[in-house]
C-alpha cells in the first residue's frame, strides 16, 4: 500500500522558495534546445497585445513547452544564463538535479557538486535584468546534493548576496559573498549519522534553520571572526533545545496545562516540514516543526534563549477529524486508522497553518483519503472542519 510519507512534496508557502526536480527541468531544456516548439502557431495568454511596456517587455516573453485543450505549460520570463542551459541540457542522466526560485529574486541550480546561482528578477527600480551569474562548489558528499539545502540571501538591498550550503551528511559551507568562490569557511554539524532535509533562512540576525530527516533542528549563524584571527568569516552551529534548569521548563509546563499532556518527541520522529513565520519583532521568528505525529513551536530572538512554546500531538486531532467527517463513529475508531501528516503550509498572518493529511481505514477499504485542516497555532484548535479532498 502506498505510504504518503515516503515521498516528499515540493510545495511551499508563498514566502518560501519554489523547488523544481531534475526531470522536468532537463526535459524542458532539451526540448527548447531542439527547437521543436513553435510559439507562433499557438498564442500565449501572457502575450496580451497592448499591455507590455519597454520596462517589462523582456519579462513578458514566454514560450510554449507543452499543452492541450485542458492545460498549457510555458516558459515565462527572461532566458536562463548560458551555463545554466548547458548544465540542464548536457548533464549526465545519473546526476541528481534540483532548483529553487527564491522570493528575493535569486535562483540556484544544483547539479552534482556544482551550484549555479543567478539573478532571475530585479528590483522594480531597475530597468534591465542582469543575470549576475556565479558558480560555487558544494562540500564533498557520498549522497546527492539538493537545492533545498542551499540558501542565498542579502542583508542589504543591492549588496552581493551570501550563501550557506549544507551537504546531506551535515557539512556546511558559508560564503560571505558569492563573488569570491574560493573564499568560504566550512564546518561540521556533527549529526552522528542523521541526514539533512532542508535549510530555511530566518533572517540576517538569526541565520538559517537546518532540519534533519529525523526532526533534529540546528541554528546556523554566519558571522565574522575576531580581529586577532584576521576577521575570517565563520559560521556558528547550535542545536535548538530548551534551557536546562527549573525556569527553563516553565513555558512547557504552562502549555501542558492548556493543551494537555505534551508528548516528548523521540529522536527518530520523521520530519514532515520545518518553517519559519514572523515573530513579534522584525528580527524575531517563530519556528514550526511538524514531525510524523506532533507539532513543535519554537520562538527565537537574538540574544535570548530558545523557547519551546509547546509540542502538540497533532495526529490525535487528525484521527478524530477523519472519524467524524469521513467514516463516522459507527464504522471506525480513531485507533484503527492509519494516518499520515504530509505537509504544512503557513497561511496569511501568523495565526494558523494548513496541514495536508491522509488516512486509510483498513476495516473498510484500502482507499487513501486526503484532507486539509486549518490549525490555529496560537490556541491549538481547528479553525475549520477538515476539507476532504477527492
Amino acid at each position: 500500500m502506498y505510504t504518503p510519507g515516503g515521498e516528499r512534496g515540493v510545495s511551499g508557502p508563498a514566502t518560501t522558495p519554489a523547488s523544481y526536480t531534475s526531470a522536468s527541468a532537463r526535459v524542458a531544456a532539451r526540448r527548447r534546445s531542439a527547437g521543436i516548439f513553435n510559439t507562433s502557431a499557438r498564442q500565449s495568454p501572457f502575450n496580451t497585445p497592448g499591455r507590455s511596456t519597454p520596462v517589462n517587455r523582456s519579462l513578458q516573453t514566454s514560450q510554449l513547452v507543452e499543452g492541450s485543450g485542458q492545460y498549457g505549460v510555458e516558459s515565462y520570463g527572461v532566458s536562463l544564463p548560458a551555463l545554466v542551459m548547458e548544465a540542464l541540457t548536457f548533464a549526465d542522466r545519473n546526476v541528481e538535479m534540483s532548483a529553487v526560485l527564491s522570493p528575493s529574486g535569486w535562483a540556484w541550480l544544483v547539479c552534482g557538486r556544482r551550484l549555479l546561482v543567478w539573478r532571475y528578477r530585479q528590483d522594480d527600480s531597475r530597468r534591465v535584468v542582469n543575470h549576475q551569474f556565479r558558480e560555487l562548489t558544494l562540500p564533498p558528499s557520498d549522497l546527492a546534493h539538493r537545492a533545498q539545502l542551499v540558501v542565498v540571501f542579502s542583508t542589504n538591498e543591492g549588496q552581493v548576496p551570501s550563501c550557506v550550503a549544507a551537504s546531506p551528511e551535515g557539512f556546511v559551507r558559508y560564503w560571505a559573498t558569492i563573488a569570491h568562490e574560493g573564499s568560504y569557511c566550512e564546518v561540521s554539524t556533527e549529526l552522528q549519522g542523521q541526514e539533512c532535509d532542508s535549510l530555511v533562512f530566518l533572517g540576517a540576525s538569526l541565520g538559517c534553520l537546518l532540519a534533519t530527516t529525523t526532526s533534529t533542528t540546528l541554528l546556523l549563524q554566519p558571522g565574522s571572526g575576531s580581529t586577532a584571527g584576521g576577521g575570517a568569516q565563520t559560521i556558528n552551529v547550535r542545536q535548538l533545545k530548551v534551557p536546562a534548569g527549573l525556569l527553563g521548563g516553565i513555558s512547557r509546563r504552562v502549555s501542558s496545562l492548556v493543551f494537555g499532556s505534551l508528548p516528548t518527541q523521540v529522536p527518530e520522529a520523521r520530519l514532515v516540514r520545518a518553517v519559519g513565520v514572523p515573530g513579534d519583532e522584525p528580527n524575531e521568528r517563530a519556528v514550526l516543526v511538524l514531525s510524523a505525529n506532533s507539532l513543535q513551536k519554537w520562538y527565537l530572538a537574538p540574544g535570548h534563549p530558545d523557547k519551546l512554546l509547546y509540542e502538540c500531538n497533532v495526529e490525535k486531532y487528525i484521527r478524530e477529524g477523519f472519524v467524524d467527517h469521513v467514516w463516522g463513529r459507527e464504522r471506525a475508531g480513531a485507533t484503527q486508522l492509519r494516518v499520515w501528516l504530509v505537509d504544512l503550509q503557513p497561511l496569511a498572518g501568523v495565526e494558523s497553518v494548513m496541514v495536508l493529511t491522509a488516512a486509510v481505514n483498513p476495516q473498510v477499504s484500502q482507499q487513501l483519503v486526503y484532507a486539509l485542516g486549518e490549525l490555529c497555532i496560537l490556541c491549538m484548535h481547528w479553525y475549520r472542519t477538515p476539507l476532504i479532498l477527492p
